[in-house]
């Protein structure tokens, strides 16, 4: 298992010969120890593409110093930060390094693009209590790079690193940052030490790219395409969230892969061939494994939440320890078939699919236009809605309402989509359908809430427990669900309203 260490540090571009920035005036510093100097060797990997680099990560292989092994250095949410990696020396990319990057590197081969050497003078800044705030390093750098502008360079740079829990630390970067801009010591230009290395040829790379020939037979798609680039990203980013479990993670990719689907569902007048309906299918095929996982997230903390809703003395029996032995080992088991599908030969190939496709896309020479697609979407909306509001309540007209969630969403994506190019009326559609999808998303979850517990009593029974307190939630349940359907005519009539739809009459 990965050691696991945020990052927040900068780096200076500093000229020959600059000595260790003195930085005890700083606030909060009462000392600054020199450290012995190290030398640190480091093979850098990534694809030919420079697929890593685009995204703002890093892998290696270091050698020397305390920190010997290797390292992936992936950017968080938060700006500023990263997270690092590290897992002990070996001669081979660990699987559990190659796995994480599989949405990026996409079955292309990982090969070494530069060889970093520096030599590198440390010292710690401390404060009262002698506790580590930060280090700073002087760094002499010597990279080599292997790409198709093979190169040698050399430079001097300066970083500082908070230390690991620092208190107030980014204060201390930005003073630290005043200090060393009065003495001439700028911020780098570049966000790694390898950018700079490779920075010729990733322009190659990119000239190379440039010059391929581009064929666009159908203007009106462009927004289309750069929205489907967009949650291609999305998906990747959060791949390896994924597989590092971390919260809200799976529904975040999840919503990506929908919206790629509702996309190419909606503009699919645009596009021709069997290429759009192989990637809607495995798009579908992904969003049901994200799905799994997801909906035993989502209904095992619903009902965890309900519980600690009702009054302790209404709480007969145990309750909460039936939820979680019941749907603990569920949880388990989706989470091990989405890992075994995230790494199957299938899903790489619908990445690799989804790529190619964006590279050369097969568009059509119609007539149809955004606002006119989108509309074809809202009356998609309508007609389930009226279909729905003719059934008695009942679960005929719950499964009517969830139909009308799903055509409510497609239409939001597509408005999403024509946001690129309409903007503020495109959103304010957006918008509307975003809130109708909503209410029935929480009708959906109420009425999936209320057979769950009605399984979990009969269980219970079974096991001579008391089922009162499941009855008590099985019933607010369906209340809800019932008060949720009530709603559902009047928040669709709010998204109908004339102003949210005249822009996709033009």
């Amino acid at each position: 298992m990965a050691i696991d260490i945020q990052e927040i540090e900068r780096k200076y571009e500093a000229p020959p010969n600059t000595p260790m920035p003195d930085l005890t005036d700083l606030p909060r510093v009462a000392a600054q120890t020199t450290l012995s100097e190290e030398s640190l060797d480091a093979v850098y990997y990534d694809t030919a593409a420079f697929d890593l680099l685009r995204a703002g990560i890093t892998l290696r292989r270091r050698q020397g110093g305390s920190d010997a092994g290797w390292h992936l250095k992936v950017p968080t949410q938060e700006h500023g930060v990263r997270t690092e990696l590290r897992l002990p020396d070996d001669e081979r990319l660990p699987d559990e390094f190659a796995d994480l990057l599989t949405a990026r590197v996409r079955g292309r081969e990982l090969q070494p693009v530069a060889q970093i050497t520096t030599r590198r003078r440390r010292s710690i800044l401390k404060g009262d209590d002698d506790h580590a705030l930060a280090e700073v390093a002087l760094d002499a750098v010597t990279a080599a790079s292997f790409g198709p502008e093979s190169s040698l360079t050399r430079w001097n740079e300066v970083e500082i690193e908070l230390a690991e829990g620092a208190a107030k630390g980014r204060g201390l970067l930005k003073a630290a940052d005043r200090q060393l801009r009065q003495a001439g010591i700028r911020r780098s230009s570049r966000a790694s030490k390898l950018h700079t290395a490779l920075v010729h040829s990733l322009d190659a790379v990119d000239e190379q790219l440039t010059n391929r020939p581009q064929r666009v037979e159908n203007a009106a798609a462009a927004p289309v395409l750069a929205y489907l680039r967009e949650q291609l990203e999305e998906l990747t980013a959060w791949d390896m969230a994924v597989r590092r479990d971390e919260p809200d993670s799976i529904h975040q990719m999840r919503v990506a892969a929908r919206r790629m689907r509702a996309a190419l569902q909606a503009y699919q007048p645009m596009l021709r061939g069997d290429r759009v309906e192989h990637l809607i299918s495995e798009l579908r095929w992904i969003g049901q494994e994200l799905g799994h996982a997801r909906d035993e997230e989502v209904i095992a903390e619903r009902i965890s939440v309900r519980i600690d809703e009702v009054p302790s003395e209404l709480v007969l029996g145990p309750v909460a320890a039936r939820v979680q032995g019941h749907y603990a080992p569920r949880q388990a088991a989706a989470r091990r078939a989405l890992l075994e599908a995230l790494c199957s030969e299938r899903y790489i190939a619908l990445l690799r699919s989804i790529e190619a496709f964006l590279a050369n896309p097969p568009l059509t020479q119609g007539t149809e236009d955004v606002p006119a697609l989108v509309r074809r979407a809202h009356r998609r909306v309508s007609r389930r809605m009226r279909n729905a509001l003719q059934k008695a309540p009942g679960p005929q007209r719950d499964a009517a309402l969830h139909e009308v969630r799903k055509a409510a969403k497609r239409a939001r994506y597509a408005a999403e989509v024509a946001e690129l190019g309409y903007g503020k009326k495109a959103r304010r559609s957006a918008r509307g359908y975003k809130k109708l999808q909503s209410l029935l998303g929480d009708h959906h979850d109420a009425i999936l809430g209320a057979a769950a517990l009605r399984e979990l009593a009969l269980r219970a029974y079974t096991e001579g427990e008391n089922t009162f307190t499941y009855g008590l939630l099985h019933q607010r349940d369906l209340d809800e669900a019932a008060r949720l359907a009530h709603r559902a005519p009047r928040a669709w009539k709010r998204a109908s309203r004339s102003k949210r739809t005249a822009w996709m009459k033009r």
